[in-house]
């Protein structure tokens, strides 16, 4: 299980607080200039998650791949997942309903998804992703 005495499981432990009914494994690919920058996943059950950097330990029900400003943009409330991937920006694989289901935990957390990542990327810092 992520502990919180890291950046990241920071982040998950305070998202977690968030998940719902939300279960399944996600990969989030980055890029930069259009090259792979780093790949990372979560593998959410009730009451237990694990996450980590590179390929997933099984496939991944929902896959989302995006250049890091983008992804900074996301994270701080800045741009809307939902004009990110009309507008090509949020590439996605998988299950749409995972991303619904995600989506509609974000919607139901109000605002304090966007302020536990504004939070997280003040400590770590944006130049950090």
């Amino acid at each position: 299980m992520a502990t919180p005495e890291t950046k990241f499981g920071a982040l998950v432990a305070a998202l977690d607080k968030l998940r719902g009914g939300v279960d399944g494994v996600f990969q989030l690919c980055v890029k930069k200039d259009g090259k792979d920058a780093g790949s990372f996943y979560i593998v959410i059950k009730p009451g237990n998650y694990v996450y980590g950097q590179g390929e997933p330990p099984s496939k991944p029900g929902l896959k989302l791949t995006c250049e890091d400003d983008v992804l900074v943009q996301l994270a701080t409330d800045e741009l809307d997942p939902m004009q990110a991937f009309m507008g090509g920006k949020i590439k996605m694989e998988g299950d749409p309903m995972s991303a619904m289901k995600l989506q509609g935990v974000a919607g139901d957390a109000g605002k304090k998804a966007p302020k536990i990542m504004q939070d997280w990327l003040a400590q770590v810092g944006k130049s950090k992703l």
